[in-house]
């Protein structure tokens, strides 16, 4: 996960493609949808969370980004 105020470099990203069945594509679109981020944003905060439960006991919890607020 990138800590929060750095930028990744392309070093330090990988692309993947991932391929959800059509329940679980439009469930998580309705939460991107909600939170006002993208539907990558929503899978990448899944996968930190998902890898912060597997780790060891004292770890620090992910950085997620605060969701996008749209102007007023």
């Amino acid at each position: 996960m990138v800590q929060a105020g750095r930028t990744p470099s392309r070093d330090t990203v990988r692309r993947v493609s991932v391929s959800f069945d059509a329940a679980d594509y439009e469930e998580l679109r309705k939460i991107a949808a909600e939170k006002r981020v993208s539907l990558a944003w929503v899978v990448r905060d899944a996968v930190a969370a998902y890898i912060f439960r597997r780790g060891p006991l004292f770890r620090q919890p992910p950085h997620s980004r605060p969701a996008r607020r749209t102007p007023e």
